[in-house]
């Protein structure tokens, strides 16, 4: 039996975080979501992804849908892996004979089917009501009473404050090269990994906390880590830097300023001062210095979000922001707004900001789209920064969401043209 993970009408409610990756490789705690299926249930062999992404995971990932109809899956939506509930039940249920959907109200939480089946049921959407009516009873139905799924960005920030604390259950132990004048507050467990660095007189505050600082990381002078933090393999963390309990901070970053509560996706630069809290940083992101997002409202109230004002029920609220965006010095954030794939903000943002789209209206200029050609050059460039370059199906996945998300700039008067700093 092979394993097979699946995106479902919720990976809406992810955007723009989910326009360049599917659901399951958002990150939450030391792991992304599909790390943990793997965990869980071994190798993920096939993904069923919306179709812009079919591509990429085909060809960049190795990921596709099964063809083969007689293949038997075990299938896992990936919104449900911090359930552990819902997991043991659904690995109970795979280890025994017979097809079967395990379901929770309108969601697919995970099935065993053949690949025929699994093919219907992601034409269906993977919706619970639409797959039993279409399977017309072929298939046992299991329902979960009380399960708990990822539905919206806001509670990745949340689950991960949850679950780092579970993740960084390591062995305690330093193998890296650590200065003798580093500081280790608490007993919550700190774990250097071997080729990681630790500069002098950095500061480790495990009292609420373990920290796990993987290999090829250099923490510099005088930065200060309370745990629990994850810190991925590759990533500095600047000196003075002020990382706060709940981040997770994935590989080869650059990190300075003060952090709190935070999910750092990977590859992304955060280098000088300024604050980041309770938000959600993509890929190849740079975040120039001073860049601040607030989290907090004036009135202290719950934060809403999105285009539809969904309200979160939350008062800390920060920004989610996409793969490749850019920020300018001195650029502030509003509470809970979200910026989308490969944009560009100046100035004070106090609205959300569509994919693609350079943003300076505190600066008297409108918004402007940012070509398409553009935005690859800089990817490439950033990337090369890095010692890689995007793939060519990366360039057709950048092409695709530029041009899903046209009407979303349409709609947000985002005119064409040429972006000048100098406008009145």
């Amino acid at each position: 039996m092979q394993v097979a993970v699946f995106e479902d009408g919720a990976a809406e409610n992810f955007l723009p975080l989910t326009y360049t990756k599917a659901v399951f490789d958002l990150r939450v705690g030391r792991f992304t979501l599909l790390e943990r299926v793997e965990r869980l249930f071994g190798r993920v062999e096939y993904a069923y992804v919306r179709p812009h992404l079919e591509e990429f995971y085909a060809l960049d990932r190795g990921l596709e849908a099964a063809e083969d109809s007689d293949l038997e899956l075990l299938l896992v939506n990936p919104r449900y892996v911090l359930d552990d509930g819902a997991m043991e039940e659904l690995r109970s249920l795979g280890g025994s004979s017979g097809w079967f959907v395990l379901v929770h109200g309108g969601d697919l939480v995970g099935a065993k089917l053949p690949g025929a089946l699994a093919h219907e049921a992601s034409r269906l959407g993977f919706n619970s009501e639409h797959v039993l009516k279409g399977f017309g009873g072929r298939v046992p139905v299991l329902r979960l009473e009380k399960a708990r799924a990822l539905s919206h960005p806001w509670e990745l920030i949340e689950a991960n404050a949850e679950v780092l604390p579970s993740d960084l259950k390591v062995s305690e132990g330093v193998e890296g090269d650590v200065d003798e004048t580093a500081k280790v507050v608490g007993k919550g467990g700190l774990r250097v990994e071997e080729g990681a660095v630790v500069e002098p007189y950095a500061v480790f505050d495990t009292r609420g906390g373990g920290i796990l600082v993987e290999k090829g990381a250099v923490i510099k002078p005088f930065a200060y880590i309370e745990g629990p933090a994850y810190i991925g393999r590759g990533t500095v963390i600047m000196p003075g830097a002020r990382i706060r309990s709940g981040c997770s901070i994935g590989p080869v970053c650059r990190v300075g300023g003060e952090v709190e509560e935070s999910i750092i996706h990977g590859y992304s630069n955060k280098y000088h001062d300024g604050f980041l809290g309770h938000a959600y940083v993509g890929e190849w992101v740079n975040l120039g210095a001073l860049t601040t997002n607030s989290d907090l409202k004036n009135t202290y109230g719950t934060v809403r979000f999105g285009p539809k004002k969904v309200d979160t029920g939350r008062q800390k609220v920060g920004a989610f922001i996409a793969d490749m965006v850019k920020t300018s010095i001195g650029t502030l954030l509003y509470t809970g707004k979200s910026v989308g794939v490969a944009s560009h903000l100046h100035g004070i943002v106090a609205e959300d900001v569509p994919s693609f789209t350079i943003y300076a209206k505190s600066l008297g200029i409108e918004p402007v789209e940012l070509e398409l050609e553009s935005a690859l050059k800089t990817l490439e460039r950033m990337m090369a920064r890095r010692g890689l370059l995007p793939t060519n199906a990366v360039k057709r996945l950048l092409t695709l969401v530029f041009r899903i998300t046209e009407r979303e700039r349409l709609q947000a008067g985002v005119r064409k043209g040429r972006f000048d700093l100098k406008a009145p």
